[in-house]
């Protein structure tokens, strides 16, 4: 086991055939959500699979605001989309809805 930073992981291109993280991305700053995705994508051989906290409509907004104490990128779903695309991030994801 090695212990890493999501926005520079200690392995190598192509390192796994399967990256998850679950709930962890949207703890980070903007810019390090970008470079924790990227790194994600870069050290995937074939899958990746995130989570995150997001929303739909302004009562899921509300409703993520006053639930999560932790997160540092709240984003609307169309928002991480885009901000997939931006970085690369080929991988399937989940969204955490607070409804």
């Amino acid at each position: 086991m090695k212990v890493g930073n999501a926005k520079k992981l200690p392995y190598a291109d192509n390192s796994f055939d399967l990256v998850i993280s679950i709930n962890t991305i949207h703890n980070l700053p903007l810019i390090e959500c970008k470079q924790a995705l990227g790194e994600i994508q870069r050290v995937t051989r074939q899958s990746a699979f995130v989570t995150m906290d997001a929303w739909r409509n302004d009562q899921e907004k509300e409703n993520l605001l006053k639930w999560n104490l932790t997160a540092k990128t709240y984003m609307h779903v169309d928002e991480w989309v885009k901000l997939f695309q931006e970085v690369g991030y080929q991988g399937d994801y989940y969204w955490f809805i607070a409804e």
